[in-house]
């Protein structure tokens, strides 16, 4: 599309693919186990197949992203092969900036392995506690300190969804290191990110050189003011989306949806995926996406 322009919306922001461009949608599973296919789509493979295939690749897409995010300020990443692990430490003082996701299933005899990986690497730097993503089953790693934070659901968003509600936002892609520091600061402020309260950066979370990646930044305006964000990173058939946030004094006016449906346009050849909160999720069940998995989230200490 050349646009996306919305009744009574103001956007300033172009897509480089056109419509007709979009691939065939690969089935999926929701959570009832239907199935979900996309146009032109002659049959399909078995859903547990497509969603091994989106879970391994969302998470290959999610590391490699956040490794560049940890590279752009000068932090440390490191891939173990043997554990399939890729980890990304930014010493930060929030478990935002460090993180760490499990890319494969572990071996029987790798599960004793992990927690010490894990403590080993992020233990030989400064900085707060990180998170750790893990799709596949890694045994309890409470035994080991870590504290269970959750099992986000991984969604996907399949075949042509209608314009959502118009609103008044006017939404600018990031550009240059100016708007990024806008970016930082309008996501720090609208999670809020722990640790990153009252933070002015710029730099702390996001460095100039992510500009120079695979990233695409999306800041919502709202009468001048910075009140939302929302981010992308492809990988080979998936669009990653990610940094989706609203100030709390702008909640509940559509911002939150205006800003993923800005990033899941912006390149029609590749599905739509994220990782929801279980308080999101109704959000983006809205939106066209459906829950084919969930991940199981920890949180260690240095």
């Amino acid at each position: 599309m050349a646009s996306l322009a919305m009744p009574e919306t103001r956007w300033r922001l172009r897509c480089m693919t056109a419509a007709s461009d979009r691939r065939p949608v690969p089935p999926c599973a929701n959570g009832s186990n239907d199935i979900i296919t996309g146009p032109d789509v002659a049959d399909p493979p078995p859903a547990s197949t497509w969603v091994d295939s989106v879970i391994t690749e969302f998470t290959a897409g999610e590391a490699a992203a956040y490794a560049a995010v940890t590279m752009s300020i000068g932090g440390r990443t490191f891939t173990s092969s043997r554990l399939g692990l890729s980890m990304s430490d930014g010493s930060s003082p929030s478990f935002y900036g460090n993180i760490a996701h499990l890319r494969g299933p572990l071996r029987d005899d790798d599960h004793r392995l992990l927690a010490d990986a894990l403590i080993s690497f992020f233990g030989a730097g400064p900085g707060g506690p990180f998170l750790f993503f893990a799709p596949w089953p890694t045994g309890d790693l409470g035994r080991a300190g870590f504290t269970h934070a959750g099992n986000p659901p991984l969604m996907v968003r399949t075949g042509d969804q209608p314009d959502p509600e118009a609103v008044p936002l006017e939404i600018r892609e990031v550009r240059d290191p100016d708007d990024l520091a806008i970016f930082e600061r309008t996501l720090i402020s609208s999670y809020p990110v722990p640790g990153l309260e009252g933070s002015n950066g710029p730099g702390v979370l996001l460095g100039p050189g992510v500009l120079a990646t695979g990233w695409r930044f999306f800041v919502g305006y709202e009468d001048g003011r910075p009140v939302a964000t929302s981010a992308v990173f492809p990988t080979e058939s998936l669009a990653v989306v990610e940094m989706i946030s609203t100030r709390a004094d702008r909640r509940g006016n559509g911002f939150g949806a205006a800003m993923t449906e800005v990033v899941c346009r912006c390149d029609n050849t590749r599905t739509a995926a994220l990782l929801a909160s279980d308080l999101g999720r109704p959000v983006y069940e809205r939106l066209g996406f459906v829950t084919v998995a969930r991940q199981t989230l920890w949180i260690g200490s240095r």
